[in-house]
């Protein structure tokens, strides 16, 4: 199954009972892979706590919640992921540029396989379009900037991206 990663923000995360541990308050990526590789969660109450969780700890997931075999899932030592975050950022609302530094706009969602945490595409909105660039033209990603190869700004490119195959991933 293929997921938004803006659809993500908010979902509960619950155990297979329906318990519920808290809600999305965010993906975190791994730029050198091209994957999301953990969530932070976030629990209400009088003081907010945030877990960990990592993307194979993720037992399946839906429209609805991501689901966890037990609460051992989530972790309270952030650091893993917080460091990874800090190193790749956050993907979502940055900008998209190709490999001469063209801008041709920003991130506005990635579509995400959700049992592998791959990311297969990238939704980037300009101005006056949208356009969905598969993952086979992603040179890398950093804190400031999802860079793309050139070819992407090219005429050729659309007719080129709907050839390509959706391949899935292994695992």
């Amino acid at each position: 199954m293929i997921i938004e990663a803006t659809h993500c923000k908010g979902l509960p995360v619950v155990d297979s009972s329906g318990t519920e541990y808290g809600v999305i308050d965010f993906l975190v990526y791994d730029g050198k892979i091209g994957q999301a590789v953990g969530l932070q969660v976030a629990k209400s109450g009088v003081v907010k706590k945030f877990f960990g969780l990592e993307w194979r700890d993720i037992a399946s997931s839906n429209r609805r919640a991501i689901v966890i075999h037990d609460k051992s899932a989530l972790k309270t030592n952030l650091k893993d992921l917080d460091n990874i975050y800090h190193h790749y950022g956050r993907v979502i609302n940055v900008t998209a540029t190709t490999e001469s530094g063209k801008r041709i706009g920003r991130i506005s969602d990635v579509l995400i396989d959700a049992d592998t945490g791959l990311i297969v595409r990238f939704v980037i909105r300009s101005l006056f379009h949208e356009r969905i660039i598969p993952r086979h033209f992603l040179v890398s990603i950093t804190p400031n900037a999802v860079v793309f190869q050139d070819v992407v700004d090219q005429p050729i490119f659309d007719k080129l991206a709907i050839e390509i195959p959706i391949i899935e991933p292994t695992a």
